[in-house]
């Protein structure tokens, strides 16, 4: 069996061509398993050819539109020609740019400001397609950047002269965009939205934003430290039961305290808006408390029971006291715990008070002991 695949081309000047894209052989007795159909490399080089056709077409069309003057119709002079190389996930292909003087010969009109300009090189800021970036960023994102493209190279015949070094240097582009893109929000929020005057009532609030912090490790060293700090926020809307997820950097910068603002600006929840904020209550997340007036922050469960199990094995450590007054002080410690979760705060208070008093009595005693 043999398949040949060609396409058909109609350009807008009323001529067609036919281009052969790819043949297939298959013999009869293959074996069973081997499979049939398309193997992933038959797929690579068929897309990738394909590819080379559309890019190529498309090129030309966007060349021979630049190249006839807005004013009288006629064609601009060639200065001369030079190529491009576009990459995108079916294969890079290297397309012929030519540069072409900006002044029509004919009327005088003048395209551009410069001598002269490449059409190609203006149609194409950067030389990769946005969906090979976007897959690249995509999968570097969640593992290695050499795990990314061992992952890519199995179903894209882009990734397959992809080094590591460029995909993270398409996800720094892309990072860097997105930080620009952030820059003018914030500053778009400040100047329009934000007023350290506003006055809520907390007890009205009907969105929790529920906000941690986790560290990543930097490579290279940024500003002499070797992790960074990112801040993960989830607003939860209780009449929709919607969320919507956010994380940014952390630092004493303002820009990344009002990062927050603008997450909740996003999705619909002005600076009138009450929010209830759920955290560990450290200083990592203190940005979040720009919110002002219009917040209450509650320390979340999962961060006061860790607090408990500390105090636990404070407890156990002890020394120099027996066994019987050890059980007491745990069992006092747990009736705090089941007191706070039951909302009476004050009698969890008055039970610490007992559990803290005495280790101070035991250091008062070594001490006298000391002075003797």
């Amino acid at each position: 069996m043999r398949i040949t695949l060609e396409a058909k081309i109609e350009r807008a000047d009323g001529t067609a061509q036919t281009v052969e894209i790819s043949s297939l052989e298959r013999a009869p007795d293959a074996a069973a398993g081997c499979g049939i159909g398309l193997t992933l490399s038959e797929s690579r080089e068929l897309v990738g050819n394909l590819q080379r056709v559309v890019l190529r077409e498309q090129a030309d069309e966007i060349i021979a539109a630049a190249r006839q003057c807005r004013h009288c119709s006629r064609h601009l002079a060639v200065k001369g020609s030079t190529s491009i190389v576009y990459r995108t996930a079916f294969g890079k292909v290297k397309l012929e740019a030519p540069r072409l003087y900006s002044r029509c010969s004919s009327c005088g009109a003048r395209v551009t400001a410069s001598r002269s300009f490449s059409p190609l090189a203006l149609a194409l800021p950067e030389r990769s397609h946005p969906q090979w970036i976007w897959l690249q960023t995509r999968y570097a994102s969640v593992m290695s950047y050499t795990l990314a493209r061992s992952f890519l190279a199995t179903g894209f015949a882009g990734a397959m002269d992809l080094p590591p070094s460029s995909i993270r240097a398409s996800v720094q582009h892309v990072g860097d965009r997105l930080e620009a893109e952030m820059q003018r929000r914030i500053e778009d929020h400040w100047t329009k939205h934000h007023d350290d005057d506003m006055e809520a009532d907390a007890r009205a609030a009907v969105h929790a934003l529920q906000v941690d912090a986790g560290y990543v490790r930097s490579v290279p060293q940024t500003e002499g430290t070797s992790w960074i700090s990112v801040i993960a926020s989830k607003i939860v809307r209780p009449e929709t039961r919607r969320t919507h997820a956010h994380a940014y950097t952390g630092g004493p910068s303002l820009w990344h305290g009002l990062r927050q603002e603008v997450f909740l600006a996003s999705v619909g929840i002005g600076n009138d808006v009450p929010v209830t904020v759920l955290c560990d209550g450290g200083e990592d997340v203190g940005a979040v408390g720009r919110l002002g007036n219009r917040s209450i922050r509650i320390l979340d469960w999962f961060h006061i029971g860790m607090r408990f199990q500390h105090l636990q094995l404070a407890l156990n450590g002890l020394p120099n006291l027996d066994d019987g007054e050890r059980e007491r002080l745990q069992r006092c410690a747990e009736g705090a715990k089941w007191l706070l979760w039951h909302g009476r705060a004050e009698r969890c208070l008055g039970r610490l008070v007992i559990v803290r008093r005495v280790p101070l009595q035991q250091a008062s005693r070594v001490r006298r002991q000391r002075d003797v």
